[in-house]
């Protein structure tokens, strides 16, 4: 370690190429600069403020980190004592407050396979399970982590006596040895490729952050060339049924007894708005236009309401209350409400059983509830279950509810609407529409063709 007491200062100064972390503190030790970035001048005047003291103490800096040597110290006493599940758990603390309740709970389960991944085989005498579950369920949770049960407590004191620490993550081989395994479900089957593409991106941001911190030097997951394999974003065009089967569908959810009814037009909003499903559970009667006549009207959707369940949220509630999927929350998207669906959203305002939520919301039990997932899913598939065949329920067809989305969006595209409109309809960038419905769009150079002849003609 060279040293020197030859320290210069600079007051912070603020760039503006740089939204993030903007204002900049630079020092150099032996003419040797160094320089480092925070969100708030308060914030880099804090730092320098600390260097300061260090100064007055007479204490000497490094010169290959710019550090105080008792910094530098108590950072390199860390790396050797601080493990991997503490760096993982500090790191889901510090995304906790602005993460998605959503995006929580994928940190949790990645972190979880990670923790498996780094850990010796483990024996007979510990339930595998509930170490899975405990890591999962309590130790990366910021809110209720402190109320772990006693058994989830037992367990990852296991987990934290055999972890090694987190300077297994200074090892190149052992990094990639460990994303490998991470790629792997715990029967040895491969996860899909969303999985391993979160896997490797969180993973990453653990050791972004531990650099951030000084318990690493390099992130070496960076360095890792990721898998090149050949998957697609595109809908599967056998899971779009067509407006005939959807009519149907919803007919079979009517004719379930006693609260079919109910169901509905949540389902509708879905195959006739191309709603979410968590924009159509947060949707509200103030966001209705609906003509009184009947025709074409609108939905006006500012909310989105994803279950996740009560550990993840701030509220506690299953459903994570936030804006549109990644959008401001004042942000305001607008629907169109085909004929059809405003027949089917009137009617349902009329219904004798029929009370907004306190709230205002539209799609509530009788007790005044949002409809309870859990249900949602069981009408759903027992509706599908009685409007296809037994060779038709085999195939993807209307698999799940987030298909009649991809039904309405499709529906939209084969009708010819520019694609500009469908993308602001649906809530998505014209480049990640085509991209996702790219199949969609399959077949229609011949209309189109005839389109611009008729142009070209004047007819």
């Amino acid at each position: 370690m060279s040293t020197s007491f030859d320290v210069k200062l600079w007051d912070p100064t603020k760039r503006k190429d740089r939204k993030k972390r903007p204002w900049r503190l630079r020092w150099s030790v032996a003419a040797v600069e160094q320089s480092v970035q925070f969100e708030t001048k308060a914030a880099a005047d804090s730092r320098k403020a600390e260097f300061k003291i260090a100064l007055n103490r007479g204490e000497p800096f490094d010169i290959e980190t710019g550090l105080p040597v008792s910094e530098l110290r108590e950072l390199q006493r860390q790396r050797r004592t601080i493990s991997c599940l503490e760096l993982m758990k500090r790191f889901a603390d510090s995304k906790w407050e602005n993460a998605s309740a959503h995006h929580r709970a994928n940190i949790a389960e990645v972190c979880m396979w990670a923790s498996i991944a780094l850990l010796p085989a483990v024996p007979d005498s510990v339930d595998g399970v509930a170490v899975r579950r405990s890591l999962r369920r309590w130790a990366f949770n910021y809110k209720q982590r402190h109320d772990a049960p006693v058994e989830a407590v037992e367990a990852l004191k296991w987990v934290e006596s055999h972890i090694p620490s987190a300077a297994v993550f200074e090892d190149a081989r052992k990094v990639e040895t460990t994303l490998a395994a991470m790629q792997q479900k715990f029967d040895g089957k491969t996860r899909s490729s969303h999985c391993r593409k979160r896997a490797r991106t969180i993973l990453s941001a653990v050791c972004d952050f531990a650099v951030k911190e000084g318990l690493l030097d390099v992130n070496h997951v960076k360095a890792i060339k990721p898998e090149r394999v050949k998957t697609s974003e595109s809908v599967d065009v056998r899971r779009v049924a067509n407006p005939q089967q959807v009519e149907r569908f919803l007919g079979n959810v009517r004719r379930r007894k006693p609260n079919g009814w109910r169901y509905v037009p949540y389902f509708a909003v879905q195959g006739y708005g191309a709603l979410r499903p968590e924009e159509a559970i947060a949707l509200h009667a103030e966001d209705l236009d609906l003509p009184k006549k009947g025709g074409w009207g609108r939905l006006h959707l500012h909310k989105s309401a994803s279950h996740v369940g009560s550990a993840w949220t701030d509220s506690g509630e299953v459903r994570d209350d936030r804006g549109l999927k990644q959008r401001d929350r004042e942000f305001i998207r607008t629907a169109p409400c085909p004929p059809q669906l405003t027949a089917i959203l009137a009617d349902y305002l009329k219904e004798s059983g029929f009370k907004p939520g306190p709230e205002g919301q539209l799609f509530v039990r009788a007790d005044g509830e949002l409809l309870a997932e859990c249900t949602v899913r069981r009408v759903f598939h027992d509706a599908r279950g009685e409007t296809f065949g037994k060779n038709e329920l085999k195939t993807p067809l209307l698999k799940r509810p987030y298909d009649l989305r991809h039904t309405c969006v499709s529906t939209w595209l084969h009708a010819g609407v520019p694609v500009t409109q469908v993308a602001e309809w649906a809530g998505h960038s014209v480049a990640v529409l085509l991209r996702i419905y790219a199949k969609c769009l399959d077949g229609q150079d011949e209309a189109v063709r005839m389109r611009i002849e008729k142009t070209l003609t004047g007819g």
